[in-house]
């Protein structure tokens, strides 16, 4: 199973980190830890050993402020 290609954009582009099958790496509130507000969720995201999956993007997202 590989992850969507949009991922391998973002890390191309921003210089982010990948898994082998190219989840993008995230912080615990599911953002890039880049300089810029980008968050990945979903099947695209690598967050611990946890699936890439909407149910924990929503359990460990947080609201931005503003």
């Amino acid at each position: 199973m590989k992850a969507s290609a949009l991922g391998k954009t973002l890390v191309e582009q921003s210089g982010a980190h990948a898994d082998k099958t190219g989840r993008v790496q995230v912080l615990p509130d599911c953002s890039h830890p880049g300089p810029s507000r980008v968050f990945v969720v979903g099947d695209l995201m690598r967050l611990d050993d946890l699936p890439g999956v909407a149910e924990v993007a929503m359990r460990r997202a947080r609201t931005p402020p503003g």
